[in-house]
């Protein structure tokens, strides 16, 4: 894999290219921050939160913090992006309302997650990315210039976004994950989940496998740290919060969050500042 990286306290930009890739690499996941992929080549699908998305150069997909998704290669052409995350809102000064994030966040999960390169009547989106990432000489400066430009170009886009009808399976599987999502610090479980919907486990377990790319209760998990970690970062003692999140056992809890942080829950609530 090649690879440029840019981070800061603000963002996280990379540009990446995988000669040889495999689907095994691109699991399902989630992130703590909003997320922006912008596809240059490859063959690809994106699954995000069980809607699929087929793509093509130039595209771009946005995702909200904790919106999970995943990548399906459909042939071995090289696939290269470029990906920015957004770990603080970079321009409340001039952006109050946070309407520049509203692309990543004022969504339903999983839906009007794609932006092709139609859709951009204003602005040049790609030559802003494109910009970002080829400056050597005074890069912090080169990425923010064009991370302005870029961000209200996406939200110009996005707020004319048409929606686009789903299938009746689609529609079954966005419900469940819907359902799940409202009720993630409830407690829940595959058999609780089939019931409610009438049907099976196994028929449960193929659409989650299918549509979210893991099973219900890793699916289950992941929202559930993700929401832990916002509110450890935030403050809150993680002694209070894995009770809120829909952990019922503290060591369980603090097993699977270090296990997905690389940090155990008291060492991010000590960093936190």
């Amino acid at each position: 894999m090649e690879s440029f990286v840019y981070e800061d306290e603000m963002i996280f930009l990379q540009h990446c290219t995988d000669i040889s890739p495999d689907s095994a690499d691109f699991p399902m996941h989630a992130h703590e921050y909003p997320e922006l992929v912008y596809i240059i080549s490859g063959d690809i699908m994106f699954w995000a939160e069980g809607t699929p998305y087929c793509l093509s150069p130039h595209d771009f997909m946005l995702f909200n913090a904790a919106e999970t998704h995943k990548v399906q290669i459909l042939s071995p052409r090289p696939y290269e992006r470029v990906v920015l995350q957004l770990k603080k809102p970079v321009f409340s000064y001039i952006d109050k309302d946070n309407r520049l994030l509203a692309p990543f966040t004022s969504r339903k999960l999983g839906e009007g997650n794609l932006l092709k390169a139609q859709d951009f009547t204003y602005g040049n989106p790609e030559d802003c990315i494109l910009k970002m990432i080829n400056r050597a000489e005074e890069q912090r400066l080169a990425v923010f210039s064009y991370l302005l430009p870029l961000l209200y170009t996406i939200y110009v886009a996005f707020s004319s976004l048409p929606q686009a009808p789903k299938s009746a399976s689609d529609k079954i599987s966005a419900e469940i994950l819907r359902y799940v999502n409202e009720n993630i610090t409830l407690s829940l479980s595959p058999e609780s989940i089939a019931k409610r919907f009438f049907i099976s486990r196994t028929t449960l377990y193929s659409l989650f496998k299918e549509t979210a790319g893991c099973g219900v209760t890793e699916y289950i998990n992941i929202k559930r740290l993700l929401m832990a970690k916002e509110k450890i970062i935030s403050g809150e003692k993680p002694t209070n919060v894995f009770g809120q999140c829909g952990f019922n056992d503290y060591s369980v809890f603090f097993r699977a969050y270090k296990k997905r942080f690389g940090l155990s829950p008291k060492a991010d609530f000590e960093n936190r500042i």
